[in-house]
């Protein structure tokens, strides 16, 4: 354990992931002594690289690409690039395998649409046109997401975004029924191919939106289109962007401990007092919470309770349900050879390919499955970074991920988490194989599952600020305070902005 060097800071910041990090490095620059705590030996959090098979294959088993670098202020305020952080913007960014060797839909990065065009119009001429007209309008948001993602939410900034929309898809933004359809709903409406509606059902899901409830039509329009085709992956992956944020936050003189587990937030009268580590106090009136929300508002605090208004957003967080993401880890001594590669080579160079979804009714099964709290059928998105960056497998090996939905993770016992565990990638393997053939028992040299670590999708939603609590003193700057998860350090700079007052431009 490394004790703090002091018993006095302005500020705790508790967990030291992405989120912490930024948080700490901010208070710190705005002139609050600030002191970092992390249970683990290591810093990172879920933005971690490490080596959960043999020597040598490095896997990211939660972060694992870097997308909001168009709209986020910390690659330039905290000069990650000249701290070390380097990337790598891949051209095929999203794609999808058939079992069938059907011809394959591909996304191609941002700016080159043309890719994109190339790949939908095997399917649909029509389709292609629409895709990279939504594409193109979806780019000019981008002044509109940094507003709404980099502030508190409010019905002001709501209103700004969807004038923002209005703007940029012009009649289809005036559409009544906007905000009345499901995200399957509108997609459906604009496209005909099943096999594009197949992977841009499967790419609203990975950006946060529901295909079935009413309203996120919207989440499609205005925010997963954005999202498309912007992703670029950190060489010597997630852990370099986390040594990078390291270094900003010692650079600016923020006080670190590791292998220090907070016992409590000690409270007196309503107000933050500190935290206790293994039995010694750490006077702080600021303590910052990046951690399990749960944990910090029920377990942690010790001599002052939540107010009416915290206990009940916490009860209805609670009950709530949602799904959760597990990583798999494969050490190859191949890359994969997908049979969809025949119509198009880029597949096999694609950054994320979804595997196990032949139609858009499999992906809303796979949908109802998880509401449903069931175990679906093994499909994932699979990812092979040793492609663009070889340091992270041996010479001539690869290194592939692969991250399969799961309901949410309190659901399952410990016990039904570690017969997951051990069946889960075979049967995920019979699956990939039967678009990749060579992706066989003998081609996989050993395999990992990463048991989901606090990977639900639900943020807490509280009455006034998303940031503070009903103790004085006491903010949460984690995945469950608004806008949620992502590598895009909102949740921090939002929580900064609610504790100093300070706006950022």
């Amino acid at each position: 354990m490394s004790l703090p060097p002091s018993q006095h800071y302005d500020a705790v910041v508790i967990g030291a992931g992405h989120n912490g990090l930024i948080l700490a490095t901010y208070l710190q620059r705005a002139g609050y002594r600030t002191l970092l705590v992390e249970r683990d030996a290591s810093i990172g959090g879920m933005t971690c690289t490490h080596e959960p098979m043999s020597a040598g294959f490095r896997h990211s088993p939660h972060a694992n690409f870097l997308a909001y670098q168009a709209v986020t202020p910390i690659m330039q305020d905290l000069q990650l690039r000249a701290r070390g952080l380097a990337t790598f913007e891949p051209d095929i960014q999203h794609g999808i395998a058939f079992a069938d060797a059907r011809p394959p839909v591909l996304v191609h990065r941002v700016g080159h649409e043309e890719g994109s065009l190339r790949s939908f119009a095997r399917h649909s001429a029509r389709d292609a046109a629409t895709y990279v007209d939504l594409r193109k309008r979806a780019a000019t948001l981008t002044p509109a997401i940094r507003d709404v993602l980099f502030h508190p939410l409010s019905s002001a900034g709501i209103g700004a975004h969807r004038a923002a929309m209005a703007q940029a898809f012009g009649e289809l933004a005036e559409d009544a029924r906007l905000g009345t359809r499901s995200a399957a709903q509108f997609i459906d409406e604009r496209f005909e191919s099943p096999e594009i509606r197949t992977l841009l059902y499967l790419l609203a899901m990975e950006f946060g939106a529901s295909l079935t409830q009413a309203g996120d039509d919207l989440a499609f329009l205005g925010f997963v289109l954005w999202m498309i085709g912007s992703r670029q992956v950190p060489i010597g992956g997630m852990q370099s962007f986390a040594d990078a944020l390291h270094r900003a936050a010692l650079a600016e003189g923020v006080q670190i401990a590791t292998s220090a587990e907070v016992g409590s937030i000690r409270i007196e009268a309503g107000r933050v007092k500190g935290i206790v580590i293994a039995g010694r106090f750490i006077e702080a009136p600021i303590v910052a919470s990046s951690i399990g929300v749960e944990r910090t508002l029920l377990d942690l605090p010790s001599g002052g309770g939540l107010g009416a208004s915290d206990r009940q957003a916490l009860a209805a967080y609670r009950r709530g349900s949602g799904s959760t993401i597990a990583s798999q880890a494969f050490a190859l001594t191949e890359a994969p050879r997908y049979r969809s590669a025949r119509w198009d080579a880029d597949l096999d160079r694609c950054v994320q390919t979804f595997i196990g979804f032949d139609s858009p009714e499999s992906v809303l099964l796979h949908e109802r499955e998880l509401a449903m709290g069931l175990l679906p059928s093994p499909r994932a998105s699979m990812r092979v970074p040793s492609l663009f960056d070889p340091s992270l497998a041996p010479a001539g090996f690869h290194v592939a991920g692969a991250d399969s939905h799961f309901p949410d993770e309190k659901a399952l016992s410990e016990e039904d988490w570690q017969g997951i565990a051990e069946s889960y990638n075979e049967a995920l393997l019979d699956v990939w194989s039967s678009a990749a053939p060579n992706m066989t028992r003998d081609t996989v040299i050993a395999s990992h599952f990463a048991i989901p670590r606090s990977g639900d999708r639900r943020v807490l939603l509280r009455e006034g600020g998303q940031y503070s609590t009903s103790i004085a003193g006491l903010y949460l700057c984690g995945t469950s305070t608004y806008p949620g998860g992502g590598v895009h350090g909102a949740c921090a700079i939002n929580a900064f902005q609610e504790i100093t007052g300070v706006q950022f431009q």
